[in-house]
């Protein structure tokens, strides 16, 4: 089965981090992370107030946006808006780090901030603890490492070097798809 690389890869899930079972605000827990990346051009096959010459003019054409870090239940649910105290604060944030969420964070048809404002308060809230941190996490914590995450993984190079470079018009075999994260 071919597929289209817009469609297989708009909403591309990988798990990032398993980290053990952690207590949130509202008494759930969660034993890892979901990272959630997009290539944006896909995205708009669903959007209508897409545009896919934003996706071209960003350099984002053959690479991946952040879309967020989600704390998960082994059983694939996931604890949400758990302190609702804690609103977006963009000033909470580093300018460099914003600098970054603006190149690397992009929504698909609404303001960036609306976009983190969203993954901040449904799924930030309630992330407790990130590798290679200690105490609260914070929105700059929280947004940052996300923002590590994607340079780590470099999903883009992981699939050009196997030869599957984001196009609007060449197909794979979602098997090739699969393979890259074998």
């Amino acid at each position: 089965m071919t597929v289209k690389l817009k469609t297989a890869l708009l909403c591309l899930t990988l798990f990032a981090s398993v980290v053990s079972s952690r207590k949130v605000a509202i008494g759930q827990e969660y034993d890892s992370y979901v990272y959630s990346l997009f290539w944006g051009p896909g995205d708009c096959v669903h959007y209508t107030q897409c545009d896919n010459r934003v996706w071209d003019s960003l350099s984002l054409v053959n690479d991946f946006t952040i879309h967020g870090l989600w704390p998960q239940h082994s059983d694939g649910s996931w604890p949400e808006h758990c302190d609702s105290s804690r609103q977006f604060d963009r000033d909470e944030i580093s300018r460099y780090t914003l600098q970054r969420m603006d190149e690397a964070w992009i929504s698909h048809g609404t303001d960036n901030q609306k976009l983190w404002s969203h993954e901040w308060v449904k799924h930030g809230t309630c992330t407790k603890e990130l590798p290679g941190s200690s105490g609260p996490v914070t929105q700059e914590a929280y947004f940052a490492a996300s923002l590590n995450l994607r340079q780590e993984f470099q999903l883009n190079r992981i699939f050009i070097a196997l030869g599957l470079t984001p196009s609007y018009s060449d197909t794979y075999a979602a098997a090739d798809l699969q393979n890259a994260f074998k």
